[in-house]
């Protein structure tokens, strides 16, 4: 398995750093975590505006009426994938500046997010106030943040269970995210657009190279390593659309 280099800094906006962000939004679902994410922005930019969202469709709802010059956002939604909406702001640069705020560390979930080359990756469980006021500042100057305990969690050893993903084809990867809520094969099948027999034989090349012996395990180790996440309304497969569109560029990718 591949992955990308990490993100270089975007070209600086011709307003950058002479003008001020003007315009912000915080995305996320804990209205106090928000309070604090809204006080570092206006620390580091005393005079801009800062709107609040507490799911997704709220948060599309505001990006679609009025772009902004900064996002933070969360991954944790319960209504969708936040790291699809997340590349369609990347592509559409509805959010001039894109900060992703978590403290979440799986596996999967760091892959996706590193594709996405969003501006600013911050550890909320590991960095306070100040750091993230520093860092704002830094990424509107059109500097790329990483929290060094994110940029050193893709290179940890085996046992974390990056090796074994990184074992894993692009299709085995799209595969798990689906039969890892329990999906058996013809409803997975029907979800991925392929044959029942297909995704049994990539169930037990998963299961091979996992060191699984039955579906139980591969639905534990799916959630553990951020394949599938099961919220209160529904089953999130974080960064599935990234791994359905690489696929598609290249179906013929061999076994990994």
């Amino acid at each position: 398995m591949s992955i990308s280099p990490a993100p270089a800094p975007r070209d600086p906006d011709p307003s950058c750093p002479a003008l001020k962000p003007r315009s912000a939004m915080v995305a996320k679902a804990d209205r106090l975590y928000a309070d604090c994410l809204e006080r570092a922005v206006k620390q580091a930019f005393p005079a801009i505006e800062v709107r609040h969202a507490i799911n997704l469709k709220s948060a599309r709802q505001h990006i679609a009426a009025a772009e902004v010059d900064f996002l933070l956002a969360g991954v944790g939604f319960t209504d969708g994938d936040a790291l699809e909406w997340l590349a369609e702001l990347v592509q559409t640069r509805r959010a001039r500046r894109i900060v992703v705020v978590t403290a979440r560390r799986e596996v999967r979930l760091h892959l996706a997010i590193r594709e996405l080359r969003v501006d600013g990756l911050f550890n909320a469980f590991e960095e306070g106030l100040p750091r993230l006021v520093a860092a704002l500042s830094q990424i509107w100057e059109g500097r790329v943040y990483r929290s060094e305990s994110f940029k050193s969690l893709l290179a940890k050893p085996a046992d974390d269970g990056i090796a074994l993903v990184r074992q894993l084809s692009i299709k085995e990867q799209l595969v798990l995210s689906v039969i890892g809520d329990g999906s058996d094969d013809q409803e997975a099948a029907s979800r991925l657009d392929m044959s029942a027999a297909a995704i049994r034989t990539h169930r037990k090349r998963l299961h091979a190279k996992l060191g699984i012996s039955h579906r139980g395990e591969l639905m534990r180790w799916a959630i553990r390593f951020g394949f599938v996440r099961v919220t209160g309304e529904k089953i999130v497969r974080p960064g599935f659309f990234q791994l359905r569109e690489r696929v598609s560029r290249n179906p013929f990718e061999p076994p990994g």
